[in-house]
């Protein structure tokens, strides 16, 4: 019965020994498929990160276009405003530089009348002379004297009108 003790604890011994190594190896192949489960959860994490990356830098240039193409049509548009409100100006300098060329001539003929009327009036006082210098040598009287015969002549006129 010794014999029969001692085959029992080696098989013990033996069945703890295959017993462990079986837990060993079944440990073995649970931490595997945990690693390989981690793994392929961190590619899909890694693969959905990467995507969402993507979807984010394209949104991101989609934006980018949109604001520069914005951009570019309020550019167009103020620079149109800017051309229009040029045309505008140089319609109104060429507009007042028409008028300003027409005072200027209004202004020569106005000059050229006044100085023909300034003219005009000293040839009648010239003549006004002539004629007072010629009256006076033809009735022998002075201006004052005359005006003195006109006066008394006149007197009687205007004190029956008042």
């Amino acid at each position: 019965m010794p014999e029969a003790i001692a085959l029992g604890v080696i098989l013990g011994v033996l069945g703890l020994a295959i017993g462990a190594l079986l837990g060993n190896v079944i440990r073995q192949r649970i931490t595997q498929s945990q690693i390989a489960t981690a793994e392929r959860s961190a590619e899909r994490i890694l693969s959905e990160a990467q995507t969402q990356q993507k979807e984010i830098l394209l949104e991101a240039k989609e934006e980018a276009i949109r604001f520069r193409a914005q951009a570019e049509a309020e550019l167009k548009e103020r620079r149109t405003e800017v051309l229009r409100l040029e045309e505008r100006v140089a319609q109104r300098e060429e507009s007042l530089d028409r008028k300003l060329e027409a005072l200027e001539r209004r202004e020569q003929a106005f000059t050229a009348k006044e100085q023909e009327l300034s003219e005009i009036r000293s040839q009648l006082e010239e003549l006004r002379q002539k004629q007072i210098q010629e009256i006076q040598k033809v009735s022998g009287l002075t201006s004052q004297e005359a005006r003195e015969i006109l006066l008394a002549e006149i007197r009687p006129e205007l004190r029956a009108e008042i």
